[in-house]
């Protein structure tokens, strides 16, 4: 539920600090719980609403439902969307999964095999087998961000480029990895959201992980044509987890 706590006039750059500190640890899956919704009250100053979630159960089409619908009561407002229900969702993505399968075999084979070669580095280098679930520990985090100029940078990016934060990032990406394994291509997993109206109002995980195959210097618009082409191929029973593609 939500837990309201009371801290007393405190200034901006006050309230801040006391949100960082409480998102200082990230939330796992393997957290007793997943999701928090803490009303943060501070006098005269106003009340802060924060909310973490972890994405074993969020994604974050499903954090702006939830959060529409709880203002919308809030403020008496009447709630537009209507529920999607578990079932439903289930129901859709098998339906999906029997549709189309040779055609989504054929697609996803010439888009990503054959497998370019595996790049030296990570634990490749080290000389350590491959990550399994049984080697994921707790999340890592990157400390002393800049945000307000992180965000600035990325906003003005994108107003001159058109592309997402998210395209720019993985072009990054695949051209250091490129260069720091000697390669000149690599594939890799890439989260893609939800596409399908019919789940507007559904509130869980719907993300769904792609291959993508990235030549270096191929740039962010490379990234978006790549993922838009694969947006209509989802979900494809015939995507294999670990290695090359098998029905």
């Amino acid at each position: 539920g939500l837990v309201s706590e009371e801290h007393g006039p405190l200034p901006k750059d006050a309230q801040e600090k006391l949100i960082a500190k409480k998102c200082a640890v990230p939330l796992t899956a393997l957290d007793p719980i997943l999701f928090t919704m803490h009303l943060l009250r501070f006098g005269t100053e106003g009340d802060v609403l924060l909310s973490r979630a972890q994405h074993a159960i969020f994604d974050g089409h499903s954090v702006g439902i939830v959060m529409s619908e709880m203002f919308s009561f809030l403020f008496g407002l009447p709630v537009t969307s209507k529920p999607v229900l578990q079932k439903t969702f289930m129901d859709l993505r098998a339906r999906q999964l029997e549709e189309r399968v040779d055609e989504k075999q054929a697609f996803w084979e010439s888009v990503v095999l054959p497998e370019p070669p595996l790049l030296n580095v990570g634990r490749k280098k080290k000389g350590l087998p491959p990550l399994d679930d049984s080697d994921i520990g707790q999340t890592h985090v990157i400390e002393n961000i800049p945000i307000p100029e992180a965000s600035a940078r990325v906003r003005d990016v994108f107003q001159a480029t058109g592309l997402s934060a998210m395209c720019q990032l993985q072009a990054v990406v695949g051209d250091v990895l490129c260069d720091m394994g000697g390669g000149s291509e690599t594939t890799w997993r890439c989260i893609v959201g939800r596409h399908e109206a019919q789940l507007s109002g559904f509130v869980g995980p719907a993300m769904q992980g792609i291959p993508i195959r990235y030549k270096a210097r191929s740039g962010p618009q490379c990234v978006r044509d790549l993922m838009a082409r694969s947006a209509d191929m989802l979900p494809a029973a015939c995507i294999g987890l670990g290695g090359p593609l098998t029905k």
